[in-house]
């Protein structure tokens, strides 16, 4: 039993051969993972991971004779179900750095009574809420738990930085703070910072020459901010909403673009700011659209979207050329990502052309201003890729490299001008951290388990 992020839940035999699906993701899920065949073989256990929001993880049983999803915790996540005594079962699962048992009954898919405590300091990843933790049965039935020990989920400070191509860096003014994401303006005079604990985070703009914060957005998970090219307005996903506007000088309050429960995430406006590409987990994997766009008395106002593609593949990170006539984007079409580029619009009688640009694991394509070359990632690597246009064909050389290892970063925006990149840097304690890399054993879980949590009668 597999929970692939692309495909959701799907089976393969021991033996080898196709993979079966057994479940697609929803709307708002990015992941239905840690699945575990329950006894009997009937049902299958996992946990379904919503994008931005892991509170509303949930724990649900798969039947597979007619694939029927039951939700049986809300708010959890990784279960594993365990045989602790004869007539006993218990569900164990974590949320956020703690894992709660409760008893559990694998024939009716319910839990008996209520969920205990039994561990914490228990490393997880804030975006998901999934938790690194595995239990594993010994022969004798006293069991045993391993786990990452850990008090949070990801570093909680950090410092903005401008790195160029030979790793030399060079502190901004502005003072360390929970810095999520970074996301330069067209003019390169201001960043979009995402800030908060996931999975909660709010916008601001930090302006360099004024060395000032101006606060967008109170409350909510508005998450992964995009310019438009006048530099007036950022959008943005927010969970729950759809795509939303906020002028990027703070005046007026946040606007709903293109409402929507579904997860809808802005990549980048035409260079006259009309059309905006974005993508979707609507179907099950990420998909990209493009919406015409216009400015109505000092609002932007959002048409017909469009899909851009049609295909079997996960694929995101829409970018539009400087030109405006090429979209370069990421794809999973070769089991992996990768970035290619299409013209844009599409021709008329299909997709036309299709280049592909990474060859070893891409992702974020970035355009420079200069018109000939193209920027994006790969593992901790920056790749940049020289390019000519000949009518309608789109000519790649193959990538170099622009910096090898940009050591530990969070999030990072290539500058226009591709000279330097601004970068979000964990803020290094004057003391090493503890716990952070513990891997601990319990042996003889069980007993304590039964003691702590008593079995329903």
């Amino acid at each position: 039993m597999i929970g692939d992020p692309h495909k959701g839940l799907v089976r393969v035999s021991a033996g080898g051969g196709l993979a079966e699906k057994l479940a697609e993701r929803g709307g708002e899920e990015i992941a239905l993972c840690f699945p575990q065949v329950l006894p009997a073989g009937k049902a299958v256990l996992f946990s379904a991971l919503p994008t931005l929001e892991p509170d509303k993880a949930t724990i649900e049983v798969l039947t597979l004779a007619d694939r029927r999803r039951k939700i049986v915790v809300r708010g959890g996540a990784s279960p594993r179900y365990v045989t602790a005594a004869k007539g006993s079962g218990y569900l164990i699962y974590a949320n956020q750095a703690n894992l709660y048992a409760v008893p559990f009954d694998p024939d009716q898919f319910e839990t008996r009574g209520t969920a205990e405590p039994i561990l914490d300091e228990v490393a997880y990843y804030k975006y998901t809420g999934s938790s690194q933790w595995d239990v594993s049965p010994a022969p004798s039935g006293h069991g045993t738990v391993v786990y990452r020990r850990s008090s949070v989920g990801l570093p909680e400070m950090a410092t903005l930085q401008w790195v160029d191509s030979t790793g030399r860096s060079e502190a901004l003014a502005a003072k360390p703070g929970a810095y999520l994401s970074v996301n330069l303006s067209p003019d390169g005079k201001r960043v979009a910072l995402m800030v908060g604990e996931a999975p909660t985070a709010d916008l601001w703009v930090y302006d360099f020459e004024r060395d000032a914060m101006t606060r967008l957005t109170f409350g909510g998970s508005n998450r992964f901010p995009s310019w438009s090219p006048d530099g007036q307005f950022l959008v943005y996903a927010s969970a729950g909403k759809g795509i939303l506007q906020v002028r990027a000088d703070g005046a007026g309050q946040p606007q709903v673009l293109m409402p929507g429960k579904d997860i809808k995430v802005p990549g980048s406006f035409t260079p006259d700011g009309k059309r905006l590409a974005y993508y979707d987990f609507g179907a099950g994997k990420a998909q990209i659209w493009t919406v015409p766009v216009e400015n109505r008395n000092g609002l932007l106002k959002a048409g017909e979207p469009e899909q851009f593609l049609k295909t079997s593949f996960s694929e995101q990170d829409p970018a539009f050329s400087p030109d405006g006539r090429w979209l370069a984007y990421s794809s999973t079409e070769s089991g992996k990502n990768e970035v290619y580029v299409r013209a844009f619009p599409p021709p008329a009688s299909g997709q036309g052309g299709k280049w592909q640009i990474s060859n070893k694991g891409g992702d974020r394509p970035f355009w420079l201003r200069n018109g000939h070359e193209l920027v994006y990632g790969s593992g901790s690597r920056r790749m940049i890729v020289r390019y000519t246009v000949s009518g309608d064909t789109f000519v790649p050389d193959k990538p170099r490299m622009w910096i090898e290892k940009l050591g530990k970063i969070l999030d990072g925006d290539m500058a226009a001008d591709g000279k330097r990149m601004l970068v979000l840097t964990p803020v290094e304690s004057a003391e090493p951290p503890k716990q952070e890399h513990e891997v601990v054993f319990l042996f003889n879980f069980f007993d304590e388990l039964r003691r702590r949590v008593p079995a329903a009668k």
